[in-house]
């Protein structure tokens, strides 16, 4: 029972940690990223392995443990056909919520806009 949380844990942390720094590091420019799709991915992302950690406590994964885990996966599959629409909703709470003081990604590869300051 331990080990296959130790092992569930232990990949979440390589992937966050290993293929997210990879991906940085051979990209070769610096990367700006958006809240929104990162906000997004992150969530459901704790999300999953909670519910997993959660569903595979007793060391057995039954059939109806299963179905909620790819319903879960489903929903995510969902909200990324609908993605383009979730970006401009986040947008716009964003421009309300901060009053547009936040650069946003797409602006920051225009030549003319310099990038924030650090």
């Amino acid at each position: 029972m331990r080990s296959i949380l130790n092992l569930s844990f232990g990949s979440a942390v390589f992937n966050l940690l290993v293929i997210i720094s990879f991906t940085a590091l051979l990209a070769g420019q610096v990367l700006f990223l958006d809240w929104r799709p990162l906000t997004r991915d992150s969530f459901f992302y704790s999300l999953s392995i909670g519910v997993f950690i959660y569903l595979s406590w007793d060391g057995v994964v039954q059939h109806y443990e299963a179905a909620i885990l790819l319903a879960l996966y489903i929903v995510y599959v969902l909200v990324m056909k609908f993605n383009k629409h979730l970006m401009g909703c986040l947008g716009s709470c964003q421009q309300s919520c901060r009053q547009g003081k936040v650069i946003p990604a797409e602006d920051l590869l225009d030549e003319k806009t310099p990038p924030p300051p650090t």
